[in-house]
């Protein structure tokens, strides 16, 4: 008797919290933002937008943003660095467009791996070529950081407020 007791109540946990983890999946879903540049997605980035160029962001355009978005968040690494992932743009509180023009400034901007507050194009050492993303987050609020702050404070700070996401990626080789 005590085992089928026991067995029914494994089993209602089982069910109950089978039926909380999948609504806890469905609020975590985001929208998917159609985001790219003037390169195609895992083409070359053109040298004009890289440390051997004028080191410009290069022009970002973004599709599918939620009616709800409030400023939008970019991060750019470089996936292949000798030392990890390497940090070469964070910006935030930008306005909610579908179009972020060459050389942009955001409003702020985070403290990238080569010591600036600024966009650090492409820059690999020789040989290689690394991959270079660029992921975008629209948010429903702004955050409360200043420039200069570090991605892992920023990261942190967007914790439930992505509302939706999407990424694009270059090569770049010298």
């Amino acid at each position: 008797m005590k085992l089928k007791i026991l067995f029914v109540l494994v089993l209602l946990l089982i069910i109950t919290g089978g039926s909380i983890f999948l609504k806890k999946i469905k609020q975590k879903e985001l929208q998917t933002l159609n985001a790219r540049s003037v390169f195609k997605n895992g083409e070359f980035i053109p040298q004009k937008y890289t440390c051997d160029g004028l080191d410009l962001s290069p022009p970002i355009y973004i599709d599918n943003l939620p009616p709800t978005t409030k400023s939008l968040v970019i991060l750019v690494q470089d996936y292949d660095a000798p030392q990890g992932l390497f940090l070469h743009w964070l910006a935030w509180n930008i306005e909610p467009k579908n179009f972020i023009e060459e050389g942009f400034k955001a409003p702020r901007e985070g403290l990238n791996d080569f010591g600036k507050i600024n966009y650090g194009g492409p820059c690999p050492p020789p040989g290689k070529a690394h991959r270079y993303y660029f992921k975008l987050y629209a948010i429903n609020s702004y955050l409360n950081l200043p420039s200069g702050s570090k991605k892992e404070e920023v990261l942190s700070s967007l914790k439930d407020k992505i509302i939706a996401e999407g990424e694009f990626y270059g090569l770049y080789s010298r």
